[in-house]
């Protein structure tokens, strides 16, 4: 069953929004630095030493409980179209793969 903030891209498509399964507070532990995640329905803050904030996200859903997340960041990067792949390997554990590697966060 499916929830209603929950929308299947069609034709493989980006959506508005952040899926459901994915919102939340989440947590990692970085190096020196613990970083902080917090997803809302159309929003992501991901904090580890300064915050990166996401507007007018959208996902796609590659399948198997993994998305690819962009947004705009206007805080630092003036608009700059921002993207990660995203996993829910279990309802308190997500895989966060960017440029700069994959890190493990969890609620």
């Amino acid at each position: 069953m499916q929830s209603t903030n929950y929308r299947t891209p069609a034709s493989n498509k980006f959506v508005a929004g952040i899926p459901t399964e994915l919102q939340g507070h989440w947590q990692a532990k970085l190096g020196y630095f613990t970083g902080h995640w917090n997803m809302t329905s159309n929003r992501s803050t991901l904090t580890v030493n300064d915050p990166q904030i996401l507007n007018n996200v959208q996902y796609k859903n590659l399948g198997n409980h993994t998305y690819v997340l962009k947004g705009t960041e206007s805080y630092y990067s003036n608009g700059s179209t921002i993207q990660y792949t995203v996993k829910k390997v279990s309802n308190n554990h997500l895989t966060l793969t960017t440029a700069n590697g994959v890190s493990q966060w969890y609620k």
